[in-house]
């Protein structure tokens, strides 16, 4: 798996990017209580696997290009469903450093790079990797003191500080992204 410390960035466009860092995340951030980003975090795992395993296994590696939506690269146009949960993957293994560095010391030495979680889509089996990491993440959150250094933060590089608390609720906003990616996706494999 890529490490996720860097300098280079992928900036979304502007003003979306705009948006998103003065508006839409902090609106968003402000609305998640830990209980709520938790509840959603396991809804949204459970449709995307849903939606993984109705494609099929002769699906998953199978790159699809969309039209670029709200959120997403243009480089993260191309990709298979496989692709898109090894990038959940990534990310969600980096969230996890982060918000444990913050809670151990109170800052982060993590840099939150999106060019560095970018799937290599050479997984063997991405949906049994991804189930593995909900568990993992799950267990992870339930063991975070989120009172201890709640004030810290880590930047990330579209939408600004942000807290543990809004590192685990960002981890929603992430996956809303890839879920409407990957359900795009999914109806092109459908139709095709």
């Amino acid at each position: 798996m890529t490490n996720v410390t860097a300098t280079k960035i992928a900036p979304l466009p502007f003003p979306e990017s705009f948006l998103l860092r003065y508006l839409i995340a902090p609106y968003y951030l402000s609305k998640y209580d830990l209980a709520f980003a938790s509840s959603d975090y396991e809804k949204l795992t459970k449709i995307i696997i849903r939606l993984v395993n109705a494609a099929g296994a002769d699906k998953i590696t199978q790159r699809v290009k969309i039209k670029r939506i709200y959120g997403l690269e243009e480089s993260s146009t191309n990709w298979s469903l496989g692709m898109t949960l090894e990038h959940l993957v990534l990310v969600g293994e980096g969230f996890m450093k982060i918000i444990q560095q913050l809670n151990d010391d109170g800052k982060s030495s993590v840099i939150a790079n999106p060019a560095l979680v970018k799937p290599q889509g050479e997984i063997a089996d991405p949906l049994a990797l991804f189930t593995d990491h909900i568990q993992k993440y799950k267990d992870f959150i339930a063991g975070i003191n989120f009172s201890k250094n709640s004030t810290s933060t880590n930047l990330h590089p579209w939408v600004g500080e942000l807290t543990q608390k809004d590192w685990h609720s960002f981890t929603v906003i992430h996956l809303q992204v890839h879920l409407r990616q990957i359900k795009i996706i999914f109806d092109h494999l459908k139709d095709n």
